[in-house]
């Protein structure tokens, strides 16, 4: 079974358009809350369903949201998705991104 930190799907550092890199100012634990809760949502959530999650301890939380499913040529569900995150100084982060499911059910960037 991959770990969390070898399926991280929305956390990666953002495209080279940004030249900010906010996914750095997330702790380790915020991190592991989004890439929980994106797990949870893109496995079990209806599109257009919100799932979130809230570190007290930092302040961070953040939403994620499936919004399209299908499959892929290959025979594997896809989706994609709309992730909000609010960074503990109030700065908002909001992209969209698009995974797919693995054979052993783990939900990777596409």
């Amino acid at each position: 079974m991959a770990s969390v930190q070898d399926t991280l799907v929305s956390l990666q550092e953002p495209a080279a358009a940004e030249t900010r890199k906010p996914a750095s100012k997330l702790q380790a634990s915020d991190k592991y809350r989004a890439e929980s809760t994106l797990q949870a949502a893109l496995e079990k959530s209806v599109s257009g369903k919100d799932r979130s999650w809230k570190n007290p301890s930092s302040g961070a939380s953040g939403t994620i949201t499936p919004l399209k499913t299908w499959k892929n040529t290959s025979g594997d569900f896809c989706r994609s998705y709309r992730e909000r995150i609010k960074l503990a100084d109030g700065r908002m982060i909001s992209r969209r991104g698009v995974a797919c499911r693995t054979a052993d059910a783990v939900w990777k960037a596409a």
